[in-house]
């Protein structure tokens, strides 16, 4: 990629030459090969608009349009701009890359964090990575590790599951986590969010929520928001910037039609560049411009906000191993690659209808990650010998994983669940695939 195409200027404010009112998805676009390089003279940034008496004066007054249209809409995206502690530790690693020092990055979530909907080089994350190497004026240094750890049509019971796995290994100096999208009418989403931020503040690494919508404009953001203040999280929402008047601006590249991609919910490569320069504004304003100066995280966790028995969450599948979990696979084959976008584990799966997988559980929460053929094959749900539920719904030939929560606070002590594959009587059985499993509060 060529990372020299990425400006070190301000992404404050945008400049009237950086894109054009009437500009479409790829004129506008930011990336490895269409990136817009702007001087210093050009991106104009706070100190710039601020009258020179000092007055407070609105500063929007010499803006053009889009200028003033793109500032509102940054300013309606600050839900929370975070706790002192917490802007003081995002400014250490924005600080250490300003330097040139090594930092590590992570963007954690699902298919948008991943880049769905933009060509290669220009998701949101990587535009936001850019920047980062881009902040000590030689974009080429690689002083910034960079992690995308989105995984695509996954959620937040799944992603606290798996924060060990993806994202304490990429050793994060800052973790931005964007999820809640997938989550709209799910159950344990803002415990199994609260999880997330307990696993990485308690370990001294700073946070940033930033939260998209389809263009629908349905997440779990409000949600959210008690969590963020309770654990002083700055919280960013491209739906609050960007959603409410997609239908009628007076600014192509600002409408849905421009944002959003055909399937109406991933964003263009124009939506992932204003998502992009959203969170950029942030750190710029809020942690650049009042010049914070950087200092760790003390990782003591506040009063929880909810029972957050996700805080010690984790995952395994058919080649790891735990000791909260072990396995009987009867007629399940244990040799079962996961056929999913971005999903690399190895679990089990079965084609035999009436074959049972048995799963003996120390922990008082345990859910399993599954997919199934296009022919759709469900599946017995027992929990200590008592059938629970049964699994009803698939999707298309393995390409999609949903998480399936067999039980939630059970009592301590081990818990013995059983999965027998079946045959509705509307369907023929081909296979049932069950990536990984995941499990908290163990006992």
């Amino acid at each position: 990629m060529n990372k020299k195409l990425v400006h070190a200027a301000s992404f404050f404010l945008l400049a009237a030459t950086l894109v054009s009112c009437s500009a479409g998805n790829d004129t506008a676009g930011w990336g490895a090969d269409s990136a817009k390089t702007v001087s210093v003279g050009t991106a104009r940034n706070s100190t710039d608009l601020m009258p020179e008496d000092g007055t407070t004066a609105d500063i929007t007054e010499n803006m053009t349009p889009y200028e003033k249209e793109i500032y509102n809409a940054h300013l309606r995206s600050v839900l929370f701009e975070g706790s002192d502690e917490m802007k003081s530790a995002i400014a250490d690693v924005v600080n250490r890359a300003r330097k040139g020092e090594k930092v590590s990055l992570v963007t954690f979530g699902d298919s948008i964090t991943f880049g769905a909907g933009a060509d290669t080089g220009k998701g949101w994350s990587d535009i936001v990575y850019y920047w980062f190497e881009s902040l000590d004026g030689d974009p080429d240094n690689g002083n910034v590790k960079f992690t995308n750890a989105g995984i695509g049509s996954t959620e937040l019971v799944y992603g606290v599951s798996r924060v060990s796995r993806d994202v304490l290994s990429a050793e994060p100096d800052l973790v931005i986590v964007d999820f809640g999208t997938n989550d709209v009418g799910l159950p344990h989403a803002v415990e199994a969010y609260e999880g997330i931020l307990s696993k990485l503040i308690s370990r001294g690494i700073p946070v940033i929520d930033s939260c998209v919508c389809p263009r629908s404009g349905a997440n779990i953001q409000e949600k959210q928001r008690p969590v963020n203040v309770t654990y002083g999280v700055p919280q960013l929402s491209f739906k609050s910037a960007f959603f409410e008047h997609a239908e009628d601006s007076e600014f192509e590249e600002l409408r849905a039609d421009s944002m959003w991609s055909a399937d109406n919910v991933h964003p263009t490569n124009n939506g992932h560049r204003l998502y992009a320069e959203m969170v950029i504004d942030y750190l710029e304003k809020y942690i650049i411009v009042p010049e914070i100066r950087g200092k760790k995280l003390s990782g003591i966790l506040p009063a929880k906000v909810t029972e957050n028995t996700y805080a010690d969450a984790e995952m395994t599948d058919a080649v790891g191993s735990s000791e909260y979990v072990s396995v009987v696979s009867g007629k399940w084959t244990d040799d079962y690659n996961a056929k999913l976008l971005q999903i690399t584990s190895r679990g089990w799966q079965t084609s035999e209808t009436g074959s049972r997988i048995t799963f003996v559980v120390s922990a008082s929460n345990f859910h399993i990650m599954v997919t199934c053929s296009k022919k759709t094959a469900y599946a017995n749900i027992y929990v200590d010998g008592k059938r629970t539920q049964q699994y009803l719904y698939g999707y298309s030939e393995s390409k999609w994983m949903t998480v399936v929560d067999i039980y939630h606070g059970l009592d301590a002590g081990e818990h013995v669940v059983e999965i027998e594959m079946f045959d509705s009587e509307k369907t023929e059985s081909d296979w049932f695939g069950i990536c990984a499993v995941g499990f908290s509060s163990l006992n």
